[in-house]
């Protein structure tokens, strides 16, 4: 006996880290420019570009005069390349350094962030005396942003850095000041592209597949391709679907795929961005089953009545006439051999339609009342 079987359905909500930007980090980068600033201080550093790289080869301040100040040693040219839609919510500094000379107080003079080429917000410099041997000393951190607002632009500037100041005092003969490297973190927000809060696939008796997703956000979305594969490692293009770009209510996509074999068929979706970059969404699986289909109706030609069995639950079935006028529509609410009686006073080709009770459709068969 021929049967129908009802659509199966996979719903799965996407968890909260696909609706929520958590805190991203850069790794160190350190910086590919030295150069002096004179706004402070008047002592000049010694082989400053050393300080680009932690190789125990140093830039070095010594002085005669003790209480001196350097001038600023100003890093720049730390390459970063953070994404433009991205929230900057703290900047971290790293400077290797030492100091030597009997009873030398060599300390932080000024430590600030430059900021396209300017040494701007607020002083972090620290009292502590340096030590002899070298250490890494953090200055900022993951909430700290130096006391002036910054977006990703500013953070990607080539003049993006910090500048130093030492002050070198004691009562050392020749203090002296080392710096072996300096690196800078950036902390930041970076909200997805695109926020799915679901994503849905419903199997048809027609083996065919209806994928339905939906985003609640959208930045910079350009479009979705619809992927499949037979083994969820060798993918497919099976449709292209434009995105709405830039959003922040609800939208809804879907895509009815005919599948012409039997077995797992696995679908996922790429989401590309206007500038190229993409990603994508899970994977999922459904079945099918190229031998499962709808009974015919009958009898067809029919005098006036028709007869079509379902094995299950599915919603409504609709007839219209050949010029596409609905003439009945019957709700199904149990497994059973419909008969429904249309007569002889509307003669000629007709359709049936069976459909969900969303209004998906299920069948649609042609019959012919005599």
């Amino acid at each position: 006996m021929k049967k129908f079987v009802l659509p199966f359905s996979i719903f799965i909500l996407l968890g909260p880290s696909l609706i929520s930007a958590d805190l991203l980090s850069t790794s160190e980068h350190i910086p590919s420019s030295i150069s002096a600033d004179a706004t402070i201080g008047v002592l000049d550093w010694a082989n400053p570009v050393n300080a680009c790289l932690s190789d125990n080869t140093y830039a070095s301040a010594t002085t005669l005069v003790l209480g001196a100040k350097t001038k600023y040693m100003k890093a720049t040219g730390f390459g970063f390349s953070i994404p433009l839609t991205a929230t900057i919510t703290g900047i971290e500094v790293v400077i290797e350094k030492g100091a030597s000379g009997v009873l030398q107080k060599v300390r932080d003079e000024s430590i600030r962030i430059v900021k396209e080429g300017n040494i701007v917000g607020n002083d972090l410099a620290k009292s502590d005396i340096w030590r002899f041997s070298d250490s890494k000393h953090t200055h900022g951190s993951s909430s700290e942003k130096w006391g002036t607002d910054w977006t990703a632009e500013d953070i990607n500037h080539p003049n993006f850095g910090i500048a130093i100041s030492v002050n070198l005092s004691g009562i050392s003969v020749l203090p002296s000041a080392r710096i072996d490297y300096v690196s800078i973190k950036v902390y930041y927000n970076n909200p997805l592209p695109i926020k799915m809060v679901a994503f849905e696939l419903n199997k048809h008796f027609d083996q065919a597949v209806q994928l339905r997703w939906t985003t609640s956000a959208e930045i910079n979305n350009d479009f979705f391709e619809v992927q499949r594969s037979k083994d969820g490692v060798n993918w497919m293009k099976r449709e292209e679907l434009k995105g709405a770009g830039n959003s922040s209510q609800l939208v809804q996509y879907s895509f009815h795929d005919k599948v012409d074999f039997s077995g797992w068929v696995y679908y996922r979706i790429k989401q590309v961005d206007f500038d190229g970059a993409f990603e994508y969404s899970d994977t999922k699986a459904i079945e099918i089953n190229t031998n499962t289909y709808l009974n015919t109706i009958y009898p067809n030609p029919s005098i006036g009545r028709i007869n079509i069995p379902i094995d299950e639950k599915v919603g409504i079935i609709k007839i219209y006439n050949s010029s596409g006028r609905l003439i009945l529509k019957e709700i199904v609410s149990q497994s059973s051999l419909v008969s429904i009686d249309i007569g002889d006073s509307s003669k000629g080709l007709h359709i049936a339609q069976l459909e969900s009770s969303n209004g998906e459709l299920l069948f649609k068969e042609k019959f012919v009342i005599q």
